[in-house]
């Protein structure tokens, strides 16, 4: 509920949905057709827990931990594209490092010639 007004949908997040299916205990003729997760706040990093879901009386979860059931993600496009910009930046430095001492070897072949 709430995605079309997710402000990080908006602004270009992705909803990663974690768990589809949710475990409850309840009478059988009160088994939930829906879980709805209210998104409407949601910003880019945001994470959705079971403990948030409102349940209807009567209908718990069978877990005892809390778990993520939905985020809030940057476009993978994005981030492999930040990766690699991080990648390159992180590898210049080690290149030009490298560069010099390989130099004095070059050198060192010269001079047995």
């Amino acid at each position: 509920m709430g995605e079309e007004v997710c402000p990080g949908i908006k602004k270009g997040g992705v909803l990663n949905i974690v768990h589809r299916t949710l475990e409850v205990k309840c009478k059988a003729d009160a088994i939930p057709e829906e879980f709805i997760v209210d998104l409407s706040a949601g910003e880019i990093g945001d994470s959705f827990d079971a403990f948030a879901i409102k349940l209807p009386d009567g209908v718990k979860l069978t877990a005892h931990e809390d778990f993520t059931v939905a985020t809030i993600v940057t476009p993978q496009e994005e981030v492999k594209e930040e990766v690699s910009a991080a990648q390159a930046a992180a590898a210049a430095p080690a290149a030009d490092a490298a560069a010099p001492a390989a130099a004095p070897a070059e050198e060192k072949k010269e001079e047995k010639k």
